[in-house]
């Protein structure tokens, strides 16, 4: 006789929950308890923890928020501010029963959908966004392996970043670093791409929250930052969500130097995976990723209509905000650091 799986709201404890994340091979750094927690005290929301057992035993995990955000209204994400952090399961059933208990949470909060972001397919005829995928490469044991393995023309990148003066260093004191270095590197690279930026404090709680899987990288030019790096440890991966340098040093690759600070620290710290981070296809960021070996991973993002009193088709690239982009791209950055969070703040990223 089959034991009935059902999925509950809530069943575990924090410590629970990051324990039973050990049984599930996909869990990323964004699945765990605290994530969420960190989003919802940054930027509001309300987190939901849903487990699926089978007579006791989990056999399923999926963790969610609800947020409001514009043109949409409430909404349902798993996860939000993350590249995916889906659904954990074992079997069809219980992933069946994630998806019905997070309708029934979607309902109750009447939001306008649930979007689940996770690598595996979902049953059914649930229609992906396939616009996006992470990039991964797989690590040596040693970094002169790592390096023997690159193409020339990224070595030479990497060299040439080196003798124009350029050095990279791990961070001891985070938290000054983030003020005095990867903060200013990152709002304003990420105002010149024309989108609004994550608060400072948004920095903070990462560092504050993961100490021991959380780590910062800096480029400098002398004592001047010139490109900086948050990376995030996870079992055997190192995962590298937020990287920028100063455009005006591009001629000199800050970023190149960058990326091999980061893979070198990864093998050294006995990593077997680097994550680049999500990409859309066949974008500059993409190329870039592509230079190192990286391999693509589909990302498959999940819409699921709720409510049909609001489209649930708006995207990043539609007119609107590109018309937004162009504006913001010419803001002053002081302007763009006060305002950007806000309005970051209410995306459904």
């Amino acid at each position: 006789m089959t034991a009935r799986i059902e999925a509950i709201e809530g069943a575990l404890t924090r410590e629970g929950w990051d324990e039973a994340l050990g049984q599930f091979a996909g869990a990323t750094f964004f699945h765990q308890y605290g994530w969420a927690q960190l989003v919802r005290d940054v930027y509001d929301g309300e987190p939901h923890y849903l487990a699926a057992k089978a007579d006791g035993s989990v056999c399923g995990l999926l963790p969610m928020m609800t947020r409001n955000v514009l043109q949409a209204g409430n909404v349902c994400i798993s996860l939000p501010m993350a590249d995916e952090g889906g659904i954990l399961s074992r079997s069809g059933e219980s992933t069946q029963a994630l998806i019905d208990a997070a309708q029934h949470i979607g309902q109750s909060r009447q939001v306008s959908y649930i979007e689940i972001r996770q690598r595996e397919e979902l049953p059914g005829d649930i229609a992906a966004d396939l616009t996006r995928v992470g990039l991964e490469l797989s690590l040596p044991g040693t970094a002169d392996e790592l390096w023997d393995s690159l193409k020339a023309t990224v070595r030479n990148q990497v060299r040439k970043a080196q003798k124009s003066g350029l050095t990279a260093s791990v961070e001891t004191n985070c938290h000054a670093a983030v003020d005095d270095g990867f903060y200013p590197i990152y709002s304003e690279n990420t105002r010149d791409l024309g989108s609004p930026m994550h608060s400072r404090r948004f920095f903070h709680e990462v560092l504050s929250r993961f100490p021991d899987l959380a780590q910062l990288v800096v480029v400098r030019e002398d004592l001047a930052p010139v490109g900086a790096a948050v990376a995030l440890r996870w079992r055997d991966s190192m995962a590298v969500p937020w990287a920028a340098s100063l455009r005006r040093y591009f001629d000199r690759c800050p970023n190149n130097l960058l990326y091999w600070e980061l893979l070198r620290l990864a093998v050294e710290q006995g990593c077997r995976r680097f994550d680049f981070g999500r990409s859309a296809i066949d974008s500059g960021t993409f190329r870039f990723k592509r230079q190192w070996g990286a391999a693509p991973e589909q990302l498959r993002y999940y819409r699921i209509p709720v409510s049909h009193e609001v489209s649930t088709d708006e995207k990043r690239d539609g007119r609107a905000y590109r018309a937004f982009s162009a504006i913001w791209r010419k803001t002053p950055l002081p302007v763009a650091r006060a305002l950007g969070p806000r309005i970051f703040a209410r995306l459904p990223i």
